[in-house]
């Protein structure tokens, strides 16, 4: 399965939570599982695609990386939520 372009992706960096919001293009109403600590991949169901990431603490877990590397490799890691969505 093919990776969004990154040039798809809107971001939103919150200094003060340290919280990192990504999404492919605006963001919408949509269903958030954790699939690693601090991380939530954001899906609108039935379909597993995913449409947004948050990341909590993310200069915690990602000090020196740029929020758009961080962005791209989960999305090569997870390109849809790892389980049917109509679980």
């Amino acid at each position: 399965m093919a990776v969004t372009p990154a040039s798809a992706w809107s971001m939103h960096y919150d200094d003060e939570r340290d919280v990192l919001y990504a999404s492919l293009g605006e963001p919408k109403a949509a269903i958030t599982d954790e699939v690693e600590e601090d991380i939530g991949l954001r899906y609108c169901p039935p379909s597993p695609e995913v449409v947004g990431i948050t990341i909590v603490n993310f200069r915690h877990h990602f000090p020196h990386k740029e929020p758009l590397d961080v962005i791209m490799a989960l999305l090569h890691r997870y390109p849809k939520v790892p389980w049917p969505a109509d679980m």
